[in-house]
């Protein structure tokens, strides 16, 4: 198999080929890192919200729901602003990847967003394109969105931003 094939099994499958895990323990899949503190220094861990394996081949994971920047304890300085996300009641939004797994190694990583208080993950399309995605990103970002606590309106919340698929 190889990336591009990879990468169709994962945008082709829906939230139903999945098998869900969260809220349940570690994901073994953390992010160390260490800061000053007023008493020495702190070894802090980020993790993964979730994992998830593919029930037609177990050898296919999916962790997710991690920051890309690494929040130590108490800091909110990662939070960000974009000007599709005003329209929005929260906001701020927090940029987060998922790891996709292949007999546990690390074959692809996806940046998305989290958006409107937690409500919705979207692509981490930019600005400065017009906020194009892929269709690969879109259908990505969607099985995210389904697989974590949203169960409907990422087209909805897609649509609203105004993003737009490469191509269309």
């Amino acid at each position: 198999m190889n990336l591009e094939e990879f990468r169709r099994i994962i945008q082709s499958s829906g939230p139903d080929d999945w098998h869900v895990i969260k809220h349940q323990g570690p994901s073994y899949h953390n992010w160390f890192d260490g800061s000053p503190s007023a008493s020495g220094y702190r070894l802090e861990v980020n993790s993964h919200y979730a994992t998830a394996s593919y029930k037609p081949d177990l050898n296919i994971t999916v962790a997710w729901g991690m920051g890309l920047d690494f929040e130590h304890e108490g800091d909110q300085s990662h939070a960000r602003i974009f000007e599709w996300s005003k329209m929005f009641a929260d906001k701020t939004v927090k940029l987060c990847f998922a790891d996709f797994f292949w007999c546990g190694a690390l074959v692809d990583r996806f940046n998305y967003v989290v958006a409107d208080g937690g409500r919705a993950v979207l692509p981490w399309a930019l600005e400065i394109r017009g906020l194009v995605t892929t269709q690969h990103e879109h259908d990505t970002a969607k099985l995210i969105h389904h697989l974590g606590d949203h169960v409907e309106g990422f087209e909805r919340y897609f649509e609203r931003v105004g993003f737009k698929i490469e191509g269309n």
